[in-house]
């Protein structure tokens, strides 16, 4: 899908440099998001983002608030608030947190591999076969 991934480093407190969080987070698409109203945007630097227009001109289609600022700005297609360079206010989806279950098996050299992903442990269970030695429950962020 070619989506740029960027990473953001939050500093959990800024006397403690030692203590930074490593988040990815998926590059802001106009055309995602329409798709998907719904799903949280931030900006670089992981404030939360309220979008309120998505067609405002050819230029820059997006108006929308970050927070803590107290005034709404205008963004390009793909969530970049300069055209010349990055920018801490640059929009980003946030990463969403998935959850899903696979089968747990042993092949012949002893190695352990898993099945595919299955929604449900029910029908990870039903897919499974007599070597299966566990179905786990996995969850992952993108």
């Amino acid at each position: 899908m070619g989506y740029k991934k960027k990473v953001l480093y939050l500093y959990q407190n800024s006397k403690q440099i030692n203590n930074i969080k490593k988040i990815i987070m998926k590059q802001f698409s106009l055309e995602e998001y329409l798709k998907n109203s719904s799903r949280k945007v931030v900006t670089r630097d992981g404030r939360n983002v309220k979008i309120h227009c998505t067609n405002y001109s050819a230029h820059y289609p997006i108006i929308a608030e970050i927070q803590g600022v107290g005034y709404s700005d205008s963004f390009y297609p793909d969530g970049r608030h300069s055209i010349n360079a990055e920018s801490h206010n640059d929009l980003f989806f946030a990463p969403e947190t998935h959850e899903g279950w696979v089968n747990l098996y042993k092949d012949a050299e002893g190695r352990y591999v898993t099945s595919q992903v299955y929604e449900t442990k029910k029908s990870a269970e039903a897919s499974s076969c007599r070597t299966c030695i566990a179905t786990i429950k996995i969850e992952w962020e993108e």
